[in-house]
Formats: structure tokens, C-alpha cells, sequence
């Protein structure tokens, strides 16, 4: 046997244990405080619980769709921007383009004019669906075709149709159960995933309008440059 392990074995034999006397009282355990359940521990009700988790998971996916659409708005937003800039090349366009200073004369002229009208009508296509992107123009009842439960805390029409009065707004939003709120976060997430897609449509539709427009604007910019190089030369 160890030096080390002679220790620890004549340590066992020399150390006092503490012995409970049968009167004598244990400790007694640390008691909850109360209200420690709804401060975010479990309730004891499986059913609750689930509830719970369930209005989380909507939640979350409420918010992601919710940065979804912002991120959509910004790229509606920059599609109307670079609009603008097509819509100013084609004005400078023109003004750099009379018919006296291209070959050609009226005929390559009314060509010229003709590609820079066709620029801004996609141009203008364009704007249109990206303005779709930005506002929805219809309610989302009629919309999307199909009416869901209303829900008395989603939409604001449906609560102020039905709660007149501050007392009685107050009072159903605080007696509202775990079951309704549920269908409120069902309700939400249902109407941002469609509101989305239906949008995200229009964003669609507007990049594919203004992809035509500026390739329309490059070959009528190219054209009437070659026609001032050609005036020149002859």
C-alpha cells in the first residue's frame, strides 16, 4: 500500500461523522417562492405547456417572415430608384439625338425614339409592379380567397367593430385563454406568409420589367452613337 493511500484511509477512521439524534430535526428543504411557476417555470399542465411552445414556434416564425418582408420593401424601393435613373438616361438620350446630328435623318430618329418609348414603357411596367411590392391595394379577405376565424386581437377592424369600449377591450384581452391566443398566432402567421408571397410576386414581375427595359435602353444608347459617329465621319 501507498504512502498516499495509508493517508487517506487513516483520514476515514480519525474523522468525525455527524449522527442525527432521533429528536433532533433535519434541514428542512428550501421552499418555492410563490408565483415562481408564472414567472416562467413550467405550470404542471402538459396541455398548457404545449400551448405555449406552440405561440413561441408562431412567433418566431411571425418575425422571420416579418424580416422578410422589410428586406423585400428595400429591394422594391431600390428598384424604383434605379427606374428613375433609366427613365433620365432616356430623356438625356433623346435630347442628345435630333435627327439632324444622326445618319440617317427622321428615319433613324423615329428608331431611336421608338427604342427610348419602349424603355420607359417597361420602365414604367416596372414601377407599377414594384409598387405592388411596397403597397398591398386589396384587404387580404378578399385577397387571398379564403376567409380564416376572425381573431378579436389580430386585425384592427375586426376589434374595434366588436369592442366598442375601453372596459370591454380590457376585459376580454385579459381573460383571453391560451387556446385563442394560439389561433391569433396562427391567424398572424398564416396572413404574413401570404401577404409575402403575394408581394414577393410584384418584386418579381418589377425585376423582370426593368431587366427589359435597360437592355432596350443600352441597344437604343448604342444605336444612336453609332449613327453620331457615322454623321461625323461622313
Amino acid at each position: 500500500m501507498t504512502r498516499q493511500a495509508r493517508s487517506r484511509q487513516r483520514w476515514r477512521l480519525i474523522r468525525p461523522r455527524r449522527v442525527h439524534a432521533p429528536d433532533e430535526a433535519r434541514p428542512a428543504e428550501v421552499a418555492r417562492p410563490p408565483g415562481a411557476e408564472a414567472a416562467g417555470a413550467p405550470s404542471g399542465h402538459p396541455a398548457d405547456d404545449e400551448l405555449r411552445e406552440r405561440i413561441a414556434t408562431a412567433r418566431w416564425h411571425t418575425v422571420r417572415y416579418d424580416s422578410l418582408r422589410a428586406s423585400l420593401t428595400t429591394r422594391a424601393s431600390f428598384i424604383v430608384s434605379v427606374n428613375a435613373v433609366v427613365v433620365a438616361g432616356v430623356a438625356l438620350l433623346l435630347a442628345q439625338s435630333p435627327a439632324k446630328d444622326i445618319a440617317g435623318g427622321r428615319i433613324a430618329f423615329a428608331a431611336a425614339s421608338l427604342g427610348a418609348a419602349s424603355s420607359l414603357f417597361f420602365s414604367a411596367l416596372s414601377i407599377q409592379r414594384a409598387m405592388g411590392a411596397l403597397i398591398g391595394r386589396r384587404k387580404w379577405r378578399a385577397l387571398y380567397g379564403e376567409v380564416p376565424s376572425t381573431s378579436d386581437f389580430y386585425q384592427h377592424s375586426d376589434t374595434l367593430r366588436k369592442f366598442e369600449t375601453y372596459a370591454s377591450f380590457r376585459t376580454a384581452f385579459q381573460s383571453e385563454s391560451l387556446q385563442r391566443q394560439l389561433d391569433s398566432a396562427v391567424l398572424n402567421l398564416w396572413v404574413v406568409m401570404r401577404t409575402h408571397s403575394y408581394r414577393y410576386g410584384f418584386l418579381r414581375k418589377a425585376i423582370t420589367m426593368l431587366g427589359i427595359s435597360i437592355s432596350v435602353f443600352v441597344v437604343s444608347s448604342i444605336f444612336v452613337l453609332t449613327l453620331r459617329v457615322l454623321k461625323q465621319l461622313l
